[in-house]
């Protein structure tokens, strides 16, 4: 990535949103909120502080990215709305990357490892992952299936997903399969190092909101 790059990253899939400003592989300002700061209300104040602190503006923006879920569709439609105003201002791409692939970016493994998150009315998205000498891929596309079929079905493999799907879990449902959970506070970083990637591959994307909301 050319370390001139600066990038202004969304991520808002769950009610624990972030974002992260960028300047090649060190981000140089950050914010993020939960419910008690929700992102309708707090993100455009948020980022207008972040740019004035760093002295810069919208226009200094090389390259916008945001997530485009599977989540929450208001964070979704929120975070997309704002970065797609951002980038017709200043005349950027913008860069779509899903949240499973930023959740199994921010953990460290080695092999296999199925990312979820958990959807109302007793749904489950999901998404395998392989990670060999520190490249992660998706091995197969998200699916969506009943919660239940699918702790039944899944093999006692590692399972990832982020602290707030951790939280609304069945012990009893879980079973003994092992779950590892991350931390949502600055998933935006990962975001948007993933985003300069796909730049670099020159692969750009029109982000829409996927799936359900919470």
């Amino acid at each position: 990535m050319d370390k001139q790059n600066i990038i202004l990253a969304v991520e808002a899939s769950t009610s624990c949103w972030s974002f992260s400003l960028l300047f090649g592989n060190k981000q140089i300002g950050f914010g993020n909120g939960d419910k008690q700061t929700p992102l309708s209300t707090f993100l455009l104040p948020k980022i207008s502080s972040v740019l004035e602190k760093t002295g810069k503006k919208i226009s200094d923006i090389d390259l916008f990215a945001v997530s485009i879920g599977p989540g929450s569709f208001t964070g979704l439609r929120v975070a997309n709305s704002v970065i797609q105003g951002f980038a017709k201002a200043a005349g950027k791409r913008i860069i779509g990357v899903s949240y499973f692939e930023v959740l199994a970016n921010s953990y460290v493994f080695e092999g296999n490892i199925c990312v979820f998150t958990v959807f109302p009315a007793g749904k489950i998205g999901w998404q395998n992952f392989e990670c060999y000498e520190g490249i992660v891929e998706f091995s197969n596309e998200i699916q969506i299936e009943n919660l239940g079929n699918f702790f039944q079905r899944q093999p006692q493999s590692e399972l990832l997903t982020d602290i707030e799907t951790f939280k609304k879990l069945d012990s009893n449902l879980i079973g003994k399969h092992l779950i590892r959970s991350v931390t949502e506070i600055n998933l935006a970083g990962i975001l948007g190092q993933l985003a300069a990637l796909k730049r670099a591959e020159d692969v750009f994307s029109n982000p829409n909101p996927l799936y359900f909301s919470f």
